[in-house]
């Protein structure tokens, strides 16, 4: 049901990705005769390599003294669109550098597409099991596909292209967080000319720009396979939950049978393995209470100063625009890994009550239900 959409989106994540580094250095590319994704091997995926060693271990590191250094300094001191920039820019570094990593790894890339082509066959598996798979899925179920659809394009509209091009303004303005530091450094602005100073800042805006493209389209592409995982198991978990008739009697949709029924339970739980171990190599996954936390305090506090009637200053549309996207997009992710794992973990402990109820006279069925557990994606929503 959602395979379509996905294989689709991926292609959009890979062609973003090459263009972002304007086909110098990225992992993935669309082979031109069979127009199937393949990892790079070449000297651009090196180049891909040492854009990330130059993030972790320069760009990172210059980044973390620069916010210890404005969080320790007098406040007023530091402008505040300069301190708020520098701290999301930072964390979305570390972002890029925990998402990224698993496509450093030997063997990273090959995984994360094994992984991606695994979940679309198993979709396809599971489709495979109806005895008519075009048939007529129930409102509710449809209601969910439209609104993964809906979410998963909105996620990727973010990070594929709203983001790159705040970032983009960002680099352009005096809050441009290398800007900014390199400014402390060697005050330009006083000893040079204006001239001098624009040239500075049209190549920073340009740097931090594309530097935002390669780190979100990474992110995002990152993101479609934890979004994929997550609606996948959820959308067919609630196809999965037996209907009651009008006269009281349970019925599975699609004229499913008992025996197809547990096939498609144990193929979610294969899925579900899968996912939870390659969520688990992404590490980002695994810590994004952390992220969101730190994303939408930073952002809600420079939020409130910015309206607050006690601002020296003029409001910044720009802060507020960019306080309002962060905090909206980690809302998003927090649904997703929440409320939709949730969902999905609570919907086949459903499906297994109801089938106990259903099927639990026959002996075979009981010990064969008795023996399921509950699918949940493990170390996503923990």
């Amino acid at each position: 049901m959602l395979e379509t959409i996905f294989s689709q989106l991926l292609r959009k994540a890979v062609v973003v990705t090459q263009r972002s580094t304007f086909y110098v250095a990225y992992y993935f590319e669309i082979d031109k005769t069979t127009g199937c994704i393949k990892p790079v091997k070449n000297w651009r995926y090196k180049a891909f390599q040492l854009i990330w060693v130059v993030a972790a271990f320069l760009f990172l590191p210059g980044l973390l003294v620069r916010c210890y250094l404005l969080f320790k300094a007098e406040e007023g001191k530091e402008d505040k669109m300069t301190v708020f920039f520098t701290a999301i820019s930072t964390g979305v570094l570390v972002m890029f550098v925990l998402f990224a990593s698993v496509f450093i790894r030997p063997g990273g890339v090959s995984k994360f597409k094994a992984c991606f082509e695994a979940l679309i066959l198993m979709e396809k598996k599971l489709l495979e099991f109806l005895p008519n798979p075009k048939c007529r899925k129930c409102t509710k179920v449809t209601r969910a596909v439209e609104t993964c659809s809906v979410l998963i394009q909105f996620i990727c509209i973010h990070w594929f292209y709203i983001s790159p091009f705040l970032a983009f303004l960002i680099g352009c303005t005096k809050a441009n967080p290398l800007y900014a530091m390199l400014r402390d450094i060697y005050n330009f602005e006083v000893r040079h000319g204006a001239l001098v100073n624009l040239v500075l800042r049209i190549v920073g805006g340009l740097g931090v720009g594309l530097g935002g493209m390669i780190m979100f389209s990474t992110i995002g592409t990152c993101l479609l396979l934890a979004a994929y995982c997550i609606n996948c198991l959820n959308v067919w978990t609630l196809f999965l939950e037996p209907t009651e008739e009008t006269n009281g009697e349970m019925k599975l949709r699609g004229g499913l049978l008992f025996k197809n029924a547990v096939k498609m339970y144990n193929t979610l739980k294969i899925m579900t393995i899968i996912e939870s171990k390659m969520l688990r190599e992404m590490i980002m996954p695994c810590t994004h209470h952390i992220f969101a936390v730190f994303f939408s305090t930073v952002s809600f506090i420079y939020f409130l100063k910015e309206v607050s009637p006690h601002n020296p200053g003029h409001i910044s549309v720009f802060v507020v625009m960019v306080s309002f996207s962060m905090c909206s997009m980690f809302t998003l992710m927090e649904v997703y890994a929440i409320c939709f794992v949730a969902e999905a973990a609570i919907g086949s402990k459903v499906w297994i009550r109801q089938m106990k109820k259903w099927q639990g006279r026959d002996e075979y069925n009981r010990k064969v239900l008795q023996s399921l557990l509950p699918n949940s994606i493990h170390n996503v929503a923990r």
